[in-house]
């Protein structure tokens, strides 16, 4: 329970920066964070990480 509430709210300062960003057009900023938080498991399987394992073992 405590992993889920530790991504719950890693996921909002995330969404809450890339907010701010797209706000203030500070389209390189956003794309920073989006660079430096790709490894994370977003709720869907499309991401970064799962794709990787996918191509991995062929999936």
């Amino acid at each position: 329970m405590s992993m889920t509430m530790h991504t719950q709210i890693l996921y909002g300062q995330v969404l809450t920066d890339l907010k701010d960003f797209l706000k203030n057009n500070e389209l390189e900023q956003a794309k920073t964070v989006l660079t430096d938080t790709e490894h994370l498991h977003p709720l869907s399987a499309e991401n970064v990480v799962f794709q990787r394992y996918k191509a991995r073992y062929k999936i």
